[in-house]
C-alpha cells in the first residue's frame, strides 16, 4: 500500500503584464504627485519674486526651475535658475538688453560671465569660481584685453582706444606677477616714471629703496577718497577716484613703488602725481592727457607772510567734503585770523545747510598742504580759483574764458 505524503510548494507571485503596467502607472502617478511643482510669490520684495519649488527625495521643499523678479513695465527683469535647490544660472535684463549673466556649478562661478554697468561691458569665463581664459572690458573710450589662468593674470594685458591706439600695457609671468610695464622691465619703468614725475625727492627714494611683501603692508581707506599704505611707522596716502577692493595677492619682496603700480593696474588704473600726492587714475585718453586747470599754481602770497605760511602748511581734509564742498573749502582756511586768507565760494553754494552735516568717521585722515588740498577739491568740483589779494574766489570751470 502506498503512502503519499503531501508536498509543500512555495507560492509564487503571479501577475499579468496588464497588472505590471498598472503598477508602473501607479508608481509614476504617485511620484508625480509627490514631486509636483508649485509657485510661491514673495510679496515682501519689491518687485515681488516668483519662485518654483518641488519636494526633494528627502521630502524637503527645494527651489527647482526659474525664479523670476520683474517690474510691472518689464523694463527690468531678473531670472535665476535652480536645479534641486542648487543655483545654476542668473541673468538680468534692462530695457530688453542682457546686462548680467553668471553660470554656476556646485556654488562656484563656472562658465560664461557677462556684466554690463554704467557703459562698461565685461565678459569672460569662470572656472571653479576664478577668472580663467580671455577676458574683455569695454567702455566708450577704452578696450581692455587680458588673459587669466585660474585667477591669476598671465601674459600681456593691454588698454587701447576703440581706434586701436595703445594707451598702456602690462605683462605678467606664469605666477601672476607683473614683470613689464609699457614694454619695459618693471624696475626700469618704475624708476623712470618716478624720476620724471615725482617732485618729492624723499618720497621718491622711499618708494625705490623700501622693499616689502604684501603681508607687511596695511591698507586703510581714509577720508576724501584716500587709500593709506602703512609700512611700519611710515604712511603714504594715495588719492583715488573711487573705492577699490584691496588686493590680496602675495608676492616676493620688491620696492614699494612696484607694489603701488601693481595695485593701480589691478584696478585698471595707472600712477599719477598731482597736487602733491600720488594718485591712482583710470587708464583713459582723458586721464592720461590731464592738465591742471585749477590755477592753484598761480596763487602767490608775499614771501614770509602769514598767508604764505598758512598756504604751504598742512591741514586734514574735512569729513563731509562730498556733500558740502563750499563749506569744506572755507573750513580749511578757518579761522581767517590765523591764516589771513578768505575763501569766496559764492559761485558754488552748497545744496544743503552745512550745519546739518554731523558726519564723523574713525577712518584715518592724513594731512596735506592747504594749496594741494584746495586744488584737489577744485579739480573734483570742476572749479578754479582766482586770487584777489588775500581773497581766493572760487568759480565754476565753465565760467572760465
Amino acid at each position: 500500500m502506498f503512502n503519499f505524503l503531501p508536498t509543500f510548494r512555495v507560492p509564487r507571485l503571479r501577475f499579468s503584464l496588464r497588472t505590471l503596467l498598472l503598477m508602473m502607472v501607479g508608481v509614476g502617478v504617485a511620484l508625480t504627485i509627490y514631486r509636483w511643482p508649485w509657485e510661491q510669490v514673495d510679496v515682501s520684495s519689491s518687485p515681488p519674486i516668483t519662485s518654483r519649488y518641488h519636494r526633494s527625495w528627502t521630502g524637503r521643499a527645494v527651489k527647482h526651475g526659474w525664479e523670476i523678479q520683474k517690474d510691472s513695465q518689464e523694463n527690468w527683469r531678473s531670472e535665476t535658475l535652480y536645479d534641486e535647490g542648487e543655483l545654476r544660472l542668473n541673468r538680468t535684463w534692462k530695457n530688453g538688453e542682457l546686462t548680467h549673466e553668471l553660470n554656476y556649478r556646485q556654488g562656484d562661478v563656472q562658465g560664461h560671465v557677462l556684466w554690463v554697468n554704467d557703459g562698461v561691458r565685461m565678459e569672460g569665463e569662470g572656472l571653479r569660481g576664478k577668472k580663467h581664459g580671455p577676458w574683455t572690458e569695454d567702455s566708450a573710450d577704452v578696450l581692455l584685453r587680458e588673459v587669466w589662468n585660474h585667477g591669476k593674470l598671465q601674459g600681456r594685458r593691454t588698454w587701447t582706444t576703440p581706434a586701436g591706439r595703445e594707451l598702456q600695457s602690462a605683462e605678467y609671468d606664469d605666477a601672476g606677477q607683473l614683470v613689464k610695464w609699457n614694454g619695459q622691465p618693471i624696475a626700469t619703468a618704475v624708476r623712470q616714471w618716478l624720476d620724471q614725475h615725482m617732485e618729492d625727492d624723499e618720497l621718491r627714494r622711499f618708494l625705490l629703496e623700501t622693499r616689502v611683501t604684501r603681508s607687511e603692508i596695511r591698507m586703510q581707506y581714509c577720508n576724501f577718497l584716500q587709500l593709506q599704505y602703512s609700512i611700519g611707522r611710515r604712511k603714504i596716502a594715495v588719492q583715488c577716484v573711487r573705492r577699490f577692493v584691496a588686493p590680496d595677492t602675495e608676492f616676493a619682496a620688491c620696492p614699494l613703488g612696484e607694489v603701488l603700480l601693481q595695485d593701480a593696474l589691478s584696478f585698471s588704473c595707472t600712477l599719477a602725481y598731482r597736487f602733491g600726492a600720488l594718485h591712482f587714475v583710470p587708464i583713459s585718453p582723458e586721464s592720461l592727457a590731464w592738465q591742471d586747470r585749477t590755477r592753484i599754481g598761480e596763487v602767490n602770497f608775499e614771501a614770509g607772510s602769514l598767508q604764505e605760511k598758512a598756504w604751504l602748511s598742512e591741514v586734514a581734509a574735512d569729513q563731509a567734503e562730498w556733500v558740502f564742498p563750499a563749506a569744506c573749502m572755507s573750513k580749511m582756511f578757518e579761522p581767517v585770523s590765523a591764516t589771513g586768507i578768505t575763501i569766496d565760494t559764492t559761485a558754488i553754494p552748497d545744496s544743503a545747510d552745512p550745519t546739518l552735516r554731523g558726519l564723523s568717521t574713525n577712518r584715518p585722515n592724513p594731512p596735506r598742504a592747504r594749496r594741494y588740498l584746495l586744488g584737489q577739491h577744485l579739480e573734483m568740483e570742476n572749479c578754479y580759483c582766482e586770487q584777489h589779494g588775500n581773497v581766493l574766489v572760487i568759480k565754476r570751470r565753465e565760467m572760465a574764458k
